[in-house]
């Protein structure tokens, strides 16, 4: 079934605004298990964040498609989800796709599931997908139809959750789906006209490192995803009242804040560690987790085992205003993942002069800069973390040269930009 969007609202604005717009005139299926409602009236309400990039997907895919699972109706909560209006001249349309929650469901429905992605990819030009996805991911379908069918591909990775991090256990189950998915992963990205991945690592183990043959076709390019908008990002000027605001008390301990999910591939246990290592040392400084999650618990505990260290457990905080604002607050931020994919945090910090205390993972070594923009530790080392937690927490100065620096990149890293460069690649191969 497919239902139209409803009509009318402004899409943002290019970055470069004053120009004429540039639009892939070409139908355009985006296959991705986007949370949305289909209420009685036959409005769409989308989550907030996805309505946030849908819009900026509307500039220049006119002839947009999203094909995507159908998702309970309930009434919802208008604070988590947003009407999905659209400018006249575009002509959005959803594909409601059977799915299911379990393996046994989406089997159970996988015969419709095929067909309806097979007149889906019929009716496209282009097909945008993927290739990870819980629990069959729809790229595992959609992929190999737009390849018999003769449509132009673009595959998206932006996450490996797949993977199993390295120096973990896990059961030869998730092993076996883990080595499957790699291979999977691999035949798409080379099978594409055009794919897309957020960071060089990726690139080079999905696709091909320079110099390869599978590199020498030119269809390969990164591109990191960010959330944060221009108008978010503070200017030099505003940066420099920042931290003198963030100085102006040199008596008090420098703040450090963590936020995301309280889950052990974010590395809150890493985290927890350094913080107790940090105890044991007498070291003075202030640390504030905001988030929620399976390790929620531990984070309490530790929290109120603490003394010497001042650390504060805070409810997670819309992303929008109120998350810049509790950013402004700190002295840096600590992104000390496990995997390795491209936390698009590491942009917020940078959009309010925060330097990054970061995982040297793959995913994070193309964003900061040692020294420059942040700091890296090994991977998992909580003691790393907190000797570095321990130095820049008596060197002000530092975190502030660093904050600056990492608010001059966050100008060329913004969601706008990124949407533009992606249009700019679609449009180089599949023309205008």
């Amino acid at each position: 079934m497919v239902f139209p969007a409803q009509p009318h609202v402004q899409s943002l604005l290019a970055s470069t605004e004053d120009a004429p717009p540039r639009r892939l005139m070409r139908r355009y299926l985006l296959v991705c298990p986007i949370p949305h409602e289909v209420r009685v009236d036959g409005s769409i309400w989308i989550d907030r964040l996805w309505h946030r990039d849908l819009v900026e997907h509307l500039r220049y895919l006119p002839q947009l498609v999203i094909a995507c699972p159908a998702a309970a109706t309930g009434p919802g909560s208008d604070g988590e989800r947003v009407k999905l209006d659209v400018p006249p001249e575009n002509s959005l349309r959803i594909h409601i796709l059977p799915y299911g929650n379990t393996t046994n469901d989406c089997l159970r429905t996988l015969p419709r599931l095929i067909r309806e992605l097979w007149r889906a990819v019929g009716n496209a030009e282009v097909v945008h997908s993927g290739v990870a996805g819980w629990p069959i991911p729809l790229g595992w379908i959609a992929n190999p139809i737009a390849r018999l069918r003769r449509r132009k591909l673009v595959i998206v990775v932006e996450s490996s959750f797949w993977r199993v991090p390295e120096g973990t256990a896990a059961p030869w189950t998730r092993r076996l789906r883990a080595a499957i998915s790699e291979r999977f992963a691999r035949i798409s990205v080379r099978m594409a006209d055009l794919a897309l991945f957020t960071h060089t690592r990726y690139r080079d183990e999905l696709h091909g490192a320079p110099g390869t043959a599978a590199y020498a076709r030119e269809t390969a390019h990164v591109t990191p995803a960010v959330w944060v908008k221009g108008n978010d990002v503070i200017g030099t000027a505003d940066a420099q009242a920042l931290w003198d605001r963030r100085l102006s008390d040199s008596a008090a301990p420098l703040r450090f804040l963590f936020a995301g999910r309280f889950e052990d591939v974010k590395g809150i246990g890493v985290l927890l560690d350094a913080l107790k290592l940090l105890e044991a040392r007498g070291a003075h400084l202030r640390v504030d987790v905001v988030g929620a999650g399976a390790r929620r618990p531990a984070v309490l505990e530790v929290a109120q085992s603490l003394s010497s260290v001042e650390m504060r457990v805070l409810d997670a905080v819309p992303y929008g205003a109120a998350f810049f604002g509790l950013l402004s607050g700190y002295h840096a931020l600590i992104v000390p993942s496990l995997s390795d994919e491209q936390p698009r945090i590491v942009f917020d910090g940078f959009s309010q002069a925060l330097p990054i205390i970061a995982a040297r993972t793959a995913g994070l070594v193309d964003l900061v800069v040692h020294e420059e923009t942040g700091v890296l530790v090994e991977r998992g080392d909580a003691d790393a973390l907190a000797r570095a937690l321990a130095r820049l927490a008596e060197e002000p100065a530092a975190l502030r040269r660093m904050g600056m620096a990492a608010c001059a990149a966050a100008a060329r890293h913004t969601h706008e930009g990124m949407h533009d460069h992606r249009r700019d690649l679609l449009i180089e191969a599949f023309g205008a």
